[in-house]
């Protein structure tokens, strides 16, 4: 064995030695820090959510700015209904809890005429309130450490 390959392999057993050392280090940090770690993928996919109501949100306030009495603005007032329906159902957080609401705004969308001022005040409210309900109790659970 010359020299160069005697050189070679002991630079190829501390590279080894390096890595395997390094994968145990790593492996007793995600032991250790196990709770952290959980903490901060619940924080990261809890982002989903509170950008869907931060968007709801939006629609809320463009909700209010319309009326129902006037037809140019129920035609939009129904597209963006639509749309939130679409969220409310599509988001696996929101739609247990919003069913109920995603029922009415399915029976405006099949019959526009019965949707009316009050009416529409009225599934705004619903929505702000489940929304701020599911996002409170999401919220304690993340405190709480549970998902």
């Amino acid at each position: 064995m010359t020299t160069w390959e005697i050189v070679q392999q002991i630079v190829q057993f501390a590279t080894n030695l390096v890595s395997g050392t390094a994968a145990l280090v790593g492996l007793l940090v995600l032991v250790i820090r196990r709770r952290q770690i959980a903490a901060f993928l619940r924080i990261v996919t809890r982002n989903s959510l509170s950008l869907t109501i931060a968007e709801l949100g939006t629609k809320m306030e463009r909700l209010n700015e319309l009326s129902a009495e006037d037809a140019d603005q129920k035609r939009e007032i129904l597209n963006i209904l639509g749309e939130v329906a679409g969220q409310l159902v599509a988001n696996p957080s929101l739609r247990g809890s919003c069913a109920d609401v995603t029922t009415k705004i399915g029976t405006y969308l099949r019959s526009p005429h019965r949707l009316t001022e009050p009416l529409k005040r009225s599934v705004i409210w619903q929505i702000r309130e489940t929304t701020r309900h599911t996002d409170v109790k999401d919220f304690e659970g993340l405190m709480r450490g549970n998902e």
